[in-house]
């Protein structure tokens, strides 16, 4: 495993994986304009393998299933993903590929740093908001708008990274506007990373990270914001598009 600087540059990797992404859906069957994802769409827009990620991550906390109503017309029900939960899954996706790590280490690292955090990074809550918001407005011509949400359009906010020290310890950085200071915090210890079954534990108190920065080879650093670059590209198209179809449907 090759040692990283300790700012990490995601670009060429998000764009390498941007290649992948499928066409649009049907409008009929478009999970941004039905509200939710079912777990065949979570692993398509995500790029996740298979549903084992769905396992892993309620394993750690990080997912809560709720049913709604197939649209088969079977009148079973199927588990549905809402926005945040697809971010959250797209960044453990993400983890895979920039830590090296395999995907049951990934989904522990997001674990430690938990659902807060995570929706913080990834502004999760703010897009789904901002979403329902804008897809609200277009049935009401007095609101209506054919520009995205600013939170879609435009840069996140920077407000969470990951940092792994000699590949053992691990941090979260966080503040709560661009503004501020990064706070770092010791999240845990990896032990074992090998296999399905990765030995870790969380800790309270560690050493603190600035007395490993005379050595930034050992540290691996990730901006959360780089990561889910694939359903948020995903996003903006399904809401213009749905947007357009409504705007079409009110005249």
């Amino acid at each position: 495993m090759r040692q990283r600087r300790y700012a990490i540059n995601t670009t060429l990797c998000q764009q390498e994986r941007m290649k992948t992404i499928p066409s649009s859906a049907d409008a009929s069957s478009n999970p941004v304009s039905r509200g939710y994802w079912t777990d065949q769409e979570l692993l398509e827009w995500t790029g996740a393998g298979s549903i084992a990620i769905i396992k892993h991550m309620q394993a750690n906390g990080l997912l809560q299933t709720r049913f709604e109503k197939s649209e088969t017309g079977s009148g079973q029900n199927v588990r549905a993903w809402g926005i945040p939960e697809l971010l959250r899954v797209a960044v453990v996706v993400d983890l895979v590929q920039e830590t090296g790590f395999n995907l049951a280490v990934s989904t522990m690292l997001a674990g430690w740093l938990g659902r807060i955090q995570l929706d913080h990074a990834t502004s999760g809550a703010s897009i789904a908001d901002a979403v329902n918001e804008t897809l609200n407005s277009a049935q009401q011509p007095q609101r209506a708008s054919d520009r995205l949400p600013s939170i879609l359009d435009s840069d996140r906010p920077d407000l969470v990274h990951l940092a792994v020290v000699n590949r053992r310890l691990v941090y979260a950085l966080e503040r709560k506007t661009e503004r501020a200071k990064f706070d770092p915090q010791i999240l845990g210890e990896l032990t074992n990373t090998t296999g399905t079954s990765p030995e870790g534990s969380k800790l309270l108190k560690g050493p603190p990270l600035h007395e490993h920065l005379g050595d930034e080879r050992s540290i691996l650093r990730i901006k959360l914001v780089n990561l889910a670059a694939r359903p948020l590209e995903l996003l903006r198209s399904q809401v213009r598009e749905t947007m357009h179809a409504r705007h079409y449907r009110r005249r």
